[in-house]
């Protein structure tokens, strides 16, 4: 049924009434395309015609129900590997991790979609990202940068951040005018360097690292490969 429905056009309609100023339509379409999104024929479909934005902007509503709704269809649509590129893209990672959830039942349901885009970051998804992160817009490739400094695996860092030069992107934003930028930026390399000590001897980073800190500690552990990256000659 949920297939009929879609292919009798109700997609395009119910994410234009995500934007409606009607706190009860926008719930109420939230909640019809989160139920669609758990068949796996619609989700794909959702994402590719503009759901996904309006659902992730649906999380800095102050109407709990809302907010829950436009989680749990978010979460449908993780589950299909071809929307986890657009996830990123749009900066939608960084809003699950950011967001102000009112009700427990929606910070598990955020909780669960970062791990369900988490288990999908290998394969053909991990390949087009990094191709994004060489090509796409410098915007995008830092999205991208900071999403898989949360989201990858500890054997896939040297992949992405030296040899895809995901590191230069994070250490770029410690740089910014924008304080958010900065924080993101820190933030990601001490998470970035947490996963590393897995298979690192070095002791973890601190608490409460301040850029400067997560600046030094990451390049610690991967001063022997930086420092092939880019030739960089020590005097010892």
């Amino acid at each position: 049924m949920k297939v009929h429905i879609v292919q009798r056009g109700a997609v395009q309609p119910l994410i234009e009434m995500l934007q409606s100023p009607n706190v009860q339509l926008r719930e109420m379409s939230a909640f019809a395309l989160g139920r669609l999104a758990q068949d796996a024929h619609n989700q794909a479909g959702i994402a590719h015609n503009g759901g996904l934005v309006p659902l992730l902007r649906l999380l800095d509503s102050k109407n709990g129900s809302l907010q829950h709704n436009a989680a749990f269809a978010l979460y449908g649509l993780a589950d299909n590997e071809d929307n986890v590129a657009d996830f990123i893209k749009v900066g939608g990672v960084q809003k699950l991790q950011d967001g102000e959830f009112i009700v427990q039942a929606t910070k598990d349901c955020v909780a669960k979609t970062l791990k369900r885009l988490e288990e999908k970051i290998q394969g053909r998804v991990l390949s087009h990202l990094l191709y994004l992160m060489r090509i796409a817009k410098k915007t995008i490739q830092r999205r991208i940068a900071l999403a898989l400094a949360n989201l990858c695996s500890a054997e896939d860092q040297r992949t992405i951040f030296i040899d895809n030069n995901g590191l230069e992107l994070l250490l770029g934003l410690l740089g910014s005018t924008n304080l958010k930028q900065q924080l993101d930026g820190s933030i990601a390399l001490y998470k970035l360097a947490n996963k590393a000590t897995t298979l690192s001897p070095i002791d973890a980073a601190p608490p409460s690292p301040t850029p400067q800190v997560c600046v030094l500690f990451i390049v610690s552990l991967f001063w022997p490969m930086c420092s092939v990256r880019f030739g960089i000659i020590s005097n010892n």
